[in-house]
């Protein structure tokens, strides 16, 4: 009996699940596999996180640190109260340009995409140092920035759109490049079916806009601001753009996807979360203010939907236990709380503007901490 009960206890110790890292009494990581520890060179792998991926991962950083400094030299101008305005003719029988506009709105989020851009590529060479898809990554997030200064500098609805569509599907990429998981590839894609639905009405809006305002640029139609208003097709329209800006930055009662989202890399979340994606409606409600506000319809929408979005996540953060669930619910807070400042009058709109850039800093900060203790807790399971 005595040697029966020995055989099952050491045979419950077999099946028993090890540390897959313990230390050595001389306090040097060793990996416990097959039954017999190996020893980790932890300087090792420190040393190639320092080297990061070579030219490749520092050419993206290089990239966006020089847009960075170039639209840093139009700001004398803007702030002198100039707008600058390039035109290049896309398809002139429709009336359609690929023009940019660069004013204060439009600088402001170039710079803090730019900007931050070059913080999170710095960060990705390190934080994916060695990866065997840095390169297919780095390619998406590049693109994704891009496209976001496209989205910001925009001039033109349909311009707009395509790179309001272009922000989609390289988000999309990027929340799902893990796609090995399930939680990946399920948060990809809803991310893509609620973005995109909502892209669809803020297609119908653009096209309804530019055909009531006889012009589909945004600097010649927010100079229509009474007719517009007066016209019986202002409260579709309006209803349209902002079922697009809703989906975009994640407004009740599509709030639900930005926390999956959370499913992407470390350095994908702090850019999502800061200055880009989620931002894109903002920007959009905050471009069409001078239009579209003063009326009780864009006040209340704004208003309650914005009040809604930041209480209910302000609540859900309290209940979360997983920091970078903490985070996304923050950030819907945030956003909502703009979305609601959205809805008032231009001062009030103004002075909270003027602190989306240290909100977004804030924003793009949180996640990366959190994504360095992840990689040091668990670079070695």
């Amino acid at each position: 009996m005595c040697m029966s009960r020995t055989a099952e206890t050491n045979s419950n110790r077999a099946h028993r699940p090890v540390p897959a890292l313990t230390r050595d009494g001389c306090g040097s990581l060793v990996r416990l596999k097959d039954g017999g520890p190996q020893v980790v060179n932890a300087s090792a792998e420190q040393r190639q996180a320092l080297r990061g991926n070579g030219w490749i991962g520092l050419l993206p950083v290089a990239a966006s640190a020089l847009l960075f400094v170039w639209f840093l030299t139009f700001t004398p101008e803007i702030r002198d109260g100039q707008t600058l305005r390039y035109v290049i003719g896309w398809v002139p029988s429709l009336g359609i340009s690929l023009s940019f506009l660069l004013d204060g709105l439009s600088l402001t989020f170039a710079l803090l995409i730019s900007g931050i851009g070059t913080l999170v590529f710095l960060y990705s060479n390190t934080y994916l140092a060695g990866h065997p898809q840095f390169n297919r990554f780095i390619l998406f997030l590049f693109s994704f920035m891009l496209s976001m200064l496209g989205l910001v500098t925009a001039d033109n609805l349909i311009a707009l759109f395509v790179f309001w569509e272009l922000t989609t599907i390289t988000s999309y990429l990027l929340i799902g490049f893990g796609h090995e998981t399930t939680k990946g590839r399920r948060s990809a894609l809803q991310a893509l079916f609620v973005t995109g639905a909502g892209a669809l009405a803020l297609l119908a809006g653009f096209i309804l806009l530019g055909m009531t305002a006889g012009s589909f640029e945004i600097s010649e139609i927010m100079k229509q601001e009474e007719m517009l208003k007066a016209h019986v097709l202002f409260v579709p329209i309006l209803i349209l753009i902002l079922a697009g800006t809703f989906t975009k930055s994640a407004q009740f009662p599509f709030h639900f996807w930005l926390p999956n989202a959370m499913a992407a890399p470390t350095p994908v979340s702090a850019f999502l979360h800061s200055a880009t994606m989620v931002k894109a409606g903002v920007y959009l409600m905050a471009r069409l203010h001078p239009t579209f506000s003063g009326t009780d319809i864009w006040m209340w929408t704004l208003t309650i939907f914005g009040a809604v979005t930041a209480v209910s996540a302000s609540i859900f953060a309290l209940r979360q236990t997983d920091l970078k669930q903490a985070l996304a619910y923050t950030t819907l807070m945030a956003l909502g709380t703009l979305t609601l400042f959205l809805g008032a009058g231009k001062r009030i709109c103004h002075d909270r503007l003027c602190h989306l850039p240290d909100r977004a800093f804030a924003l793009q900060g949180g996640p990366v901490p959190r994504g360095g203790l992840h990689r040091s807790f668990h670079r070695h399971a």
